[in-house]
């Protein structure tokens, strides 16, 4: 099964490099790398990495756009890509050489169910849970007896500590691999503000409501380096976190009494993580502080244009 790779980027030409090297290092090579550029690449670059892949035999196009947004990229290069299988990566990860020969394994071995959407491997730097916080998310309706679902509330559940296969309700985009198939049925929400928090979620519950699911394989690995050049500031970021989890609630979820009262009771929650996590990590507090704030004021920013809207009509 071919495999194209699709990278979207922003402002992060060092960590782009290295991913590139990863891609052209990998035991079984995809047949095409497709950058989709949010920033300002330099020719000096581009040709190096039309350089490095062309040596392995892999075919390299780049897109620019003019508007920035993630979702926008995703479906970009989707929409130009040619193999069977389409994997997303984040320009900031590196992977182990045996990622992409490892989700090709599970493909032949379970391409023929017909309502897997898409395979993933695992970040290996991803820090483990602590105890505390497995028993915080209980009480603020952050936790599911299955790592890696989606809450009826619009709130998501992971643990990168898994073993072997798992089946799982979602998965981090920017390392997996789709059916280009599916990705002609199903686009990427920009939701709202550009380059928005969150749509991996949107896709995969949309995906899920139709009765697809994913698998998440221990055996293919890379490492996130969560570069900060291409970032937008803390409170931006969780302005659009706290703006889009109201809309994804809106659009999704069955709005029952216990939806609602869990998702306030985790809306809760996931202000307080972010702010007990600047005690954790006193190094990144303002960043984390900030974001908390962020989330408060995008809340309160969907509630006003939902209130102007009724207001209008």
């Amino acid at each position: 099964m071919d495999f194209s790779v699709v990278i979207p980027t922003k402002d992060r030409e060092e960590d782009l490099a290295a991913c590139i090297e990863s891609v052209a290092r990998q035991v079984l090579l995809p047949i095409e790398v497709l950058v989709v550029d949010d920033g300002a690449i330099g020719e000096g670059v581009r040709r190096a990495i039309e350089g490095e892949l062309g040596r392995a035999g892999i075919s390299f196009r780049y897109f620019k756009k003019d508007k920035p947004g993630s979702a926008e990229s995703k479906n970009l290069g989707a929409k130009e890509a040619t193999g069977e299988l389409v994997l997303f990566l984040d320009d900031d990860v590196v992977l182990e050489r045996e990622y992409i020969s490892s989700l090709g394994q599970i493909w032949e071995k379970r391409g023929g169910e017909s309502r897997l959407a898409g395979v993933c491997g695992v970040i290996r730097n991803a820090r483990a849970k602590r105890r505390a916080e497995r028993v915080f998310n209980r009480i603020f309706c952050l936790h599911s007896s299955k790592s890696w679902s989606i809450l009826g509330w619009g709130f998501q559940t992971w643990d990168y500590g898994l073993r072997g296969e798992q089946q799982v309700e979602w998965t981090p985009c920017g390392l997996t691999s789709f059916r280009r198939e599916v990705l002609n049925r199903y686009r990427f929400r920009a939701l709202e503000q550009g380059r928005t928090a969150l749509e991996d979620l949107e896709f995969c519950w949309r995906l899920l409501r139709d009765g697809y699911h994913f698998i998440m394989a221990e055996s293919a690995g890379l490492v996130h380096k969560a570069a900060s050049a291409g970032r937008e500031g803390a409170f931006a970021a969780g302005y659009k976190e706290g703006y889009n989890r109201c809309l994804i609630f809106q659009r999704h979820a069955e709005k029952s009494f216990k939806n609602r009262l869990c998702f306030l009771v985790a809306s809760v929650g996931w202000i307080i993580r972010k702010w007990f996590a600047a005690f954790l990590e006193p190094r990144s507090a303002a960043k984390y502080l900030l974001c908390g704030l962020g989330i408060i004021a995008g809340n309160f920013g969907f509630l006003l244009n939902r209130l102007c809207k009724r207001n209008e009509s």
